[in-house]
């Protein structure tokens, strides 16, 4: 039974990698997926410069004579991939998005591409960029202005503007996301946000929480961000948002007693008895006993 078009292009690799691993989906049909997405986006967003159809078919099929014998490659077998048009791909143009490689073919492949495709990986094509990957619009005057595809009327950055405008218009698959960086920054105003829950005289509790939501907010997937503001929403007794931000964050490491405890009393101020009570196991051993972390024992335990 095939998998709808649609659902194949939102997989990322990983998930991609696991169900052609156990044959749920097929390299050949993946591979026409996106195929077909290209040929019916990329007039409007010129994320390609060369479109390796008959290759990437070639390799699918490849792929899937592979899998089926149980000669399983790993993770990027069968997975369709598209590659800056900077790295050398042997017999195949490669113009470093300049009009003085126009008709340049290496005689060799890039590492990069060495080590995919021994892994098995379908190479769908070669990406746009900013001429010679000297600029940060992708406004290519030779292979085609790159277009951002949430509005045409925008640039997708750049140097590897192809690269992103292909991902998002859905082609080549991306990969899991990753956590989103902290810039120096955000960093400084998060160790601001620490030193005024910290203070020794009167703590800013008000500002600190300011600061911890513009961080935690801009930065969903970092784990640190959540538990600070975490724990600047703990300090201002607004139980709700702090159970929000630590069930995002999720569980804090058991060397991080404190939060945990935070996580604990927050839960329980909500209603998650459960929660609270797994958090505040999980803080006891290296948890400083005091009064008030035994009154809430009391009410979280029963001990």
């Amino acid at each position: 039974m095939s998998t709808p078009y649609q659902e194949l292009l939102d997989f990322d690799v990983a998930t991609l990698s696991a169900k052609l691993h156990s044959r749920e989906i097929s390299p050949v049909e993946l591979t026409e997926a996106y195929l077909g997405r290209i040929e019916q986006t990329d007039k409007s967003i010129r994320a390609y410069i060369t479109v390796t159809d008959t290759l990437a078919r070639k390799a699918a099929k490849k792929a899937e004579a592979e899998i089926a014998a149980g000669k399983w490659r790993g993770p990027f077998h069968g997975v369709p991939i598209a590659l800056k048009d900077l790295v050398y791909t042997k017999n195949i143009l490669t113009t470093g998005g300049s009009k003085i490689l126009a008709e340049f073919k290496p005689d060799h492949d890039a590492t990069v591409w060495t080590r995919l495709a021994r892994a098995g990986s379908v190479l769908l094509g070669k990406l746009n960029l900013h001429e010679f990957a000297y600029g940060i619009t992708s406004s290519n005057p030779h292979w085609g202005i790159v277009r951002n595809p949430y509005g045409l009327d925008r640039i997708p950055g750049g140097s590897s503007g192809g690269s992103a405008a292909a991902i998002v218009a859905g082609g080549p698959p991306a990969l899991p996301r990753p956590l989103s960086p902290l810039s120096t920054a955000e960093r400084e105003a998060m160790a601001r946000s620490e030193r005024l829950l910290t203070a020794t005289a009167i703590p800013d509790l008000r500002e600190a929480l300011r600061l911890a939501r513009q961080l935690a907010d801009a930065h969903p997937d970092s784990k640190e961000a959540q538990y600070l503001a975490g724990a600047a929403a703990y300090r201002n007794s607004r139980w709700p948002e702090a159970a929000a931000y630590f069930r995002r964050g999720g569980p804090p490491g058991d060397d991080h007693p404190e939060l945990l405890f935070y996580m604990a009393v927050a839960f329980y101020e909500v209603g998650d008895q459960p929660g609270a009570a797994s958090a505040l196991k999980r803080s006891l051993p290296n948890l400083q006993k005091t009064p008030f972390v035994e009154s809430y024992v009391k009410r979280i335990l029963g001990q």
